[in-house]
């Protein structure tokens, strides 16, 4: 952390970075946008051409606004920049960012201007780890059926389907309510119920409790697709970016996915069903703790 914490606040809303703006929230560095007691952001750092800025001052506008007068390291004690950066920042309907930089020298340059923020970074491993779990499970599914079953495999495969997208519907309704309930504890149910099924489907043989296991997958599936589009939009919300970050978020969930069938049909082969499915379930319970960890709740407050 650089230097003294700077605070600004609206109503019951308020934003504690460093001296440069930037915030790296840690047991003792409580920095962070807050709102009604909820921390909805732990990390915002700013970094030119890869490098953390130097500050010079600090400008308190308002009670609600500030600004940031900045400059890139020179690697020397004396900061002698052709570049300065004014971030300004506030709060209100909203956390809202603007960044100015000043070219002082005759020649353009051309920079690489990046701020990180690590919600988007969790939400995108637990999306990874989520489907990546999840993928196989069904194919195994209805080969653990085949094999229990010869000659009903077709039917018994198609009724854990429709057991799945039945009660995936009803997920739709409770998703409708998720400004009450909270992005965060949705999002745990979801990726609970996955290693929950996998657990079962590790132990069981008979089709009838394969069959039920994929209540789960509804749960979990209905659950998890329908709110990652909502939380990618609060974290996005306000910065143009939620096309790229939607676009971002659908590439490693098709990795996460293909590269599992891969794995899982591995494992089958060489140690069986059981351990193929206990080990996407400890993949599972990673994205659970890393959401549990890592995840702030981003449901926006009503007043």
């Amino acid at each position: 952390m650089s230097g003294n914490l700077v605070k600004i606040l609206d109503g019951n809303t308020f934003v504690v970075s460093d001296d440069r703006g930037d915030i790296e929230a840690s047991p003792t560095d409580p920095t962070g946008l807050f709102s009604f007691d909820t921390r909805f952001l732990s990390r915002w750092v700013l970094t030119i051409d890869g490098e953390r800025l130097n500050a010079l001052s600090t400008d308190d506008i308002h009670y609600f606004e500030t600004r940031f007068f900045l400059v890139p390291g020179t690697g020397t004690v004396y900061v002698d920049s052709k570049l300065s950066v004014i971030r300004r920042r506030a709060v209100g309907h909203g956390f809202h960012e603007e960044l100015q930089i000043l070219n002082h020298d005759e020649q353009p340059v051309k920079l690489k201007v990046l701020v990180t923020s690590t919600p988007l970074m969790v939400l995108a491993a637990a999306a990874a780890l989520f489907h990546f779990a999840s993928a196989p499970m069904l194919l195994l599914v209805s080969q653990k059926l085949a094999l229990a079953s010869p000659g009903r495999e077709a039917a018994l495969t198609s009724a854990a389907i429709v057991t799945a997208q039945l009660v995936t519907i009803p997920m739709g309704l409770v998703i409708a309510r998720a400004n009450t309930f909270g992005r965060k504890p949705l999002l745990l149910t979801a990726l609970t119920a996955l290693p929950v099924r996998g657990l079962i489907l590790a132990s069981v043989d008979d089709p009838a409790l394969l069959i039920a296991a994929q209540v789960l997958d509804g749960i979990g599936g209905g659950l998890f697709d329908a709110l990652l589009p909502l939380v990618l939009a609060d974290i996005t919300q306000h910065t143009g970016r939620y096309n790229v970050s939607r676009g971002f978020l659908g590439t490693v969930q098709g990795v996460g996915g293909s590269l599992s069938q891969v794995v899982a049909g591995s494992i089958v082969v060489a140690a069986g069903y059981g351990s193929a499915f206990l080990a996407l379930t400890v993949v599972a319970l990673v994205a659970l703790v890393l959401v549990v960890v890592a995840m702030p709740e981003t449901a926006p407050h009503r007043v």
